[in-house]
């Protein structure tokens, strides 16, 4: 799962830097991006399973 969340941080990351949102070089932009998506895609997951965890009850 994370392996795959990963993945699909790092696609959206060279989305980016295909239209020229973020810049392409610099390793800690890059870092700082990185973590900054990956937070995000998580806090969404974790809130979607949470919702859909608490309906059933």
């Amino acid at each position: 799962m994370l392996a795959v969340s990963t993945l699909i941080v790092m696609g959206i990351q060279k989305g980016l830097q295909a239209v020229h949102f973020i810049p392409a070089e610099g390793f800690w932009i890059n870092y700082v991006v990185f973590v900054i998506i990956f937070f995000l895609f998580l806090a969404g997951m974790l809130r979607l399973v949470t919702i859909h965890n608490h309906k059933r009850r």
